[in-house]
């Protein structure tokens, strides 16, 4: 969101070419920010971007969407109407993918609260299953699949800024909590990647200052 204005636009990044592309792609997902987005490939090796919830200028959202591809460029938007119980609204939400299938955790409901609850968007057919709740609510957290986990670094619990790991296997549908050795200081709104088996973290901001740090997460240190 840009001076109160939320953008519905589509851009691919090139990083061979160091260059973006803009695709208008009709009927596309009411304009929002504070989203999520992953890519899924089904059997055939069709592609989806998956996008999911977010906040409007009329406030949080609940719609899921899929934009599909042909020949390797974005070709058509449809919502989504998945089966089963489906999560509240939200926005600050993180998703990941895991094999064909999306985990999504946490953010925050218009009403403020700070959500705990884990969800599975499973495919063919598209449908929602909950798993168990984490510990302690989060929302503007970052969140990567290492290993058979999902992990989760930062983000604010409803009160404060956290500094500590969250993980969630699915095998035991169970979360643990994790102290970050040495200690990484709480923030929010920074950004993720997986490397090399790792979770990079860069930037984000605390109550003080914005962050322009980079660091690197190893399952093995998160005991």
């Amino acid at each position: 969101m840009v001076r109160g204005k939320c953008f519905c636009d589509l851009h691919s990044f090139d990083p061979a070419a160091i260059r973006w592309t803009r695709y208008d792609v009709p009927q596309a997902p009411l304009a929002r920010n504070s989203h999520s987005a992953v890519f899924l490939v089904d059997e055939q090796e069709r592609g989806h971007m998956v996008v999911y919830a977010g906040a409007s200028v009329d406030g949080t959202l609940a719609d899921l969407w899929a934009l599909d591809f042909h020949d390797s460029k974005p070709s058509a938007w449809r919502e989504l109407e998945p089966q089963g119980t489906r999560p509240t609204s939200r926005e600050m939400h993180v998703a990941v993918q895991q094999s064909s299938r999306m985990l999504m955790f946490g953010g925050r409901h218009e009403s403020g609260e700070v959500l705990t609850d884990l969800w599975v968007l499973d495919r063919d057919p598209w449908r929602w299953s909950r798993c168990a709740d984490a510990p302690s609510p989060r929302c503007a957290h970052v969140a990567q699949w290492l290993g058979h986990r999902l992990v989760t670094f930062g983000g604010i619990d409803g009160s404060s800024l956290v500094s500590d790991c969250l993980s969630y296997d699915p095998e035991r549908d169970e979360w643990e909590n994790h102290t970050v050795l040495p200690p990484v200081s709480g923030r929010f709104g920074h950004c993720s990647t997986v490397s090399d088996g790792t979770m990079l973290v860069f930037g984000g901001v605390d109550m003080e200052q914005d962050h322009g740090d980079v660091r690197r997460f190893f399952l093995e240190s998160l005991e």
